[in-house]
């Protein structure tokens, strides 16, 4: 009797210290009112959370990353924002940050597909905040180049120490970035595109490191400055480790990976105790694969290393325009079909809806459990994925104009 009777006890113990499981919870939004307090329960004990988009074509969607990225700070204590950007792009333009106004910082920063007036008022807030008690820090987590600052400071040192010569061999080789991605069907031309490339970056690290006196003394630049030039170098060597061919396999892993470093150096040592977001696309920031996908993406890294306190959000829009950099061309698209994710959670639950997702069951026949279809148009236009299995919530915008540019912005560019 007692036998059963303490069996029947241990068992209850266990159960109760057992977390519930999780269910799907659904949430209507206005994104026009800027309240995103629908967030609050999920994110209560989140410390790293990505915010996704399924393009970077949506100037709807920049507008309301811009506004959630505003209300996650004033409301929800998150002092980091860690952006798709160029690491030495960013660094280098906060460290000056004194020295530019909103759109300066905007272009200076971040690619030409995001450089719209949608995606401004951000940049305004975080120039607002930046002598608050408690500003927004931001910092940039890519090994490619995407605004106009890296480039522009490393080549004002150049032309103030070398001959045009060595100035033209450095910023032309950097050009062929583009080449040594998109050239898939001739070896000796993607080698050539190769050795140029490698050969500016070789070129510029010896200048950096032989003339650092000079630069200093000179007032050039400052000491940080030639730092962050000096690593991103070494970054751009390591996101072509890869052979002909392997752009799109192993070329896409290693930027991760590289991507995976940064925010780890800054979530570990530079911000250990501050709550970080993370704007990128949905296949950046997803917390596991889509089926048939095995590249490892920054998110796998972010899951697999802080669990729990990482949430990777989904973004998706069900109808409107969309910004193509391929084409740059804009055009209009309304997802009808039901096997796809933004039809399926319009029909079922209405426009501008987020959904707070539960843990993968396979042994539950919900449709969130199930293979499903999803519109990512710089991810070949149509991936399929669990949504379980890919991110711990999805956002859905019911409708998305597309972005306006900025006059002054480079033309927007991958």
């Amino acid at each position: 009797m007692y036998k059963y009777i303490y069996i029947f006890l241990v068992v209850t113990l266990f159960l109760s210290c057992q977390k519930p499981k999780k269910k799907l919870a659904v949430s209507q939004y206005d994104p026009t009112t800027k309240n995103f307090a629908f967030l609050k329960e999920a994110l209560k004990d989140v410390r790293i959370l990505s915010i996704g988009e399924s393009s970077h074509g949506f100037g709807t969607m920049h507008s309301l990353k811009a506004n959630l990225v505003q209300y996650l700070h004033k409301e929800m204590g998150f002092d980091v924002l860690v952006m798709e950007a160029g690491y030495a792009d960013v660094a280098i333009s906060w460290f000056n940050n004194d020295k530019s106004d909103a759109k300066q910082l905007l272009n200076s920063t971040i690619n030409g597909n995001l450089r719209s007036e949608q995606t401004l008022p951000l940049f305004e807030y975080l120039k607002e905040n930046i002598e608050s008690d408690r500003p927004l820090e931001l910092r940039g987590m890519d090994s490619r180049i995407s605004g106009l600052a890296f480039k522009y400071r490393l080549m004002f040192v150049i032309k103030r120490l070398e001959p045009k010569i060595i100035q033209d061999s450095v910023q032309n080789g950097l050009e062929h970035y583009n080449q040594i991605f998109e050239v898939l069907d001739n070896q000796e031309a993607w080698q050539e595109h190769m050795g140029k490339y490698l050969g500016a970056i070789e070129l510029a690290r010896s200048i950096l490191t032989d003339s650092r006196e000079d630069i200093m003394e000179l007032e050039l630049a400052e000491d940080k400055e030639i730092d962050i030039l000096q690593e991103y170098l070494d970054m751009l060597v390591a996101a072509v480790d890869y052979k002909f061919g392997e752009a799109y396999t192993r070329g896409l892993a290693i930027r991760d990976s590289l991507m995976a470093e940064n925010v780890f150096s800054f979530a570990d040592q530079e911000f250990p105790k501050s709550k970080i977001i993370i704007w990128g696309h949905n296949g950046h920031i997803e917390k596991g694969a889509g089926e048939g996908d095995n590249i490892k993406w920054l998110g796998h890294y972010l899951k697999e290393k802080y669990q729990d306190d990482y949430y990777s959000l989904g973004m998706y829009a069900k109808k409107g325009y969309i910004y193509q950099t391929s084409t740059r061309k804009t055009s209009n698209f309304d997802i009808a079909d039901p096997s796809f994710i933004e039809a399926k959670i319009d029909a079922d639950y209405g426009k501008n809806v987020y959904l707070d997702l539960p843990l993968y069951d396979a042994t539950n026949t919900s449709w969130v459990n199930q293979p499903i279809f999803g519109y990512e148009l710089e991810a070949g236009g149509q991936v399929t994925f669990i949504p379980t299995k890919r991110f711990d919530g999805v956002l859905l915008l019911g409708e998305t104009e597309a972005p306006t540019y900025l006059i002054n912005s480079e033309n927007p560019r991958r």
